[in-house]
């Protein structure tokens, strides 16, 4: 039996990134806008700042981003789950650092997340292109610019938008609240309630 091959991003969809990134950028900018108001993924538009700012702000604080942040309740188990049956190709545009990779290999390491092959690329490109070489199945992610792109690529993709408030106006991708709920969209039973 052929492997399906899962492809799931690591901020906001398996890390709580995006808490590191409001106690970052509250420090930096002097201004403690709540995420729930996140109303768009460029951040440099929502506090009111240049997106270099917000570049400068994140490098500043990259060991914090991608070594201290937590792991939303059930990711281990979700990929646990994944891998059963299935491969798990995580991609994400962590290479807006030079440390981005290396750091992200190492967290996962750390925290024993299972997954068998990792792409990091440069945040500036689209996941479409990495996504067709894998040859997924389905994809999870937080950002719609990446999945849209997939689809590009794979037209028959089951993609899925992890919800968050920046991406709120999203309406024509299926939209998950859980890793349960991505795993029924993609037919899997489980036993185990993995929530966020």
């Amino acid at each position: 039996m052929t492997k399906r091959k899962f492809v799931i991003d690591v901020d906001s969809v398996l890390t709580q990134t995006e808490t590191v990134i409001h106690q970052i950028l509250t420090k930096e900018t002097g201004k403690d806008i709540p995420i729930a108001q996140w109303h768009q993924y460029e951040l440099g538009g929502v506090y009111g700042v240049a997106d270099t700012a917000i570049y400068d702000a994140f490098l500043k604080n990259e060991h914090a981003m991608f070594m201290d942040v937590a792991i939303y309740d059930g990711a281990r188990a979700f990929l646990e789950r994944l891998r059963e049956e299935d491969e798990v190709h995580i991609v994400t545009a962590r290479g807006w650092s030079p440390l981005g990779e290396s750091m992200t290999k190492q967290y996962f390491k750390d925290h024993d997340l299972p997954y068998d092959s990792m792409t990091v690329i440069a945040s500036s490109k689209l996941k479409g292109p990495f996504v067709r070489e894998i040859g997924a199945y389905a994809a999870k992610d937080d950002h719609q610019d990446h999945l849209y792109s997939m689809l590009r690529e794979l037209p028959d993709l089951k993609a899925c938008l992890r919800d968050q408030p920046w991406n709120a106006h999203v309406t024509d991708l299926v939209r998950v609240y859980s890793f349960d709920d991505f795993l029924q969209e993609m037919g899997l039973s489980n036993t185990t309630s993995f929530t966020l």
